[in-house]
């Protein structure tokens, strides 16, 4: 559940529906929280006025773990929340690499020894459309004897047309 607050986390409401910005410039800290689990980190989110029509606004979430690693649910349930929010652009599931089976024996350049690598990567394509992008990408694991171990290329390949603001995530991107 993604929580928010309005005034510097005084009080805190369940996030269930799209904020409305009738004034600018506007804060909002956020917050996941899950029963049996920590909360998450708290971020900050300032909104103001575009100034340039130069570029486009997107809106989601850049680091986020599934059950492949320390998070909850699958890496197909992600994708498929994701895909249902209004206004979310894009999820990237960032999934911890040594924690998907047969990481040991994968490398940098070759992640295919790992089902669950592959799997990630077929499920982010087939989430990813024109109006949403998912990507999968295992942060780098550096404290593997052999060095480094699995990384992703990390950038979506296509992102989708503008989008009104709507929800609070936690990342919002300029292109």
């Amino acid at each position: 559940q993604i929580c928010y607050s309005e005034d510097s986390g005084q009080t805190w409401k369940e996030y269930t529906e799209p904020l409305v910005l009738s004034e600018l410039p506007k804060s909002y800290q956020v917050k996941a929280v899950k029963e049996g689990y920590e909360d998450s980190s708290i971020l900050t989110l300032s909104y103001t006025e575009r100034t340039s029509e130069k570029y486009n606004l997107y809106f989601g979430q850049l680091h986020s773990h599934t059950s492949y690693s320390d998070g909850a649910g699958t890496c197909e349930d992600a994708f498929t929340h994701a895909t249902g929010v209004d206004n979310l652009d894009f999820l990237a599931v960032t999934d911890h690499s040594n924690s998907f089976d047969n990481a040991d024996a994968a490398s940098l350049t070759d992640g295919s020894m790992s089902e669950e690598w592959k799997e990630g990567h077929e499920l982010a394509d087939k989430y990813t459309t024109e109006d949403f992008v998912s990507i999968f990408a295992g942060p780098l694991r550096s404290d593997a004897p052999q060095g480094p171990r699995l990384t992703d290329r990390g950038l979506p390949r296509r992102m989708g047309g503008p989008r009104a603001a709507g929800p609070i995530w936690p990342i919002a991107i300029l292109v």
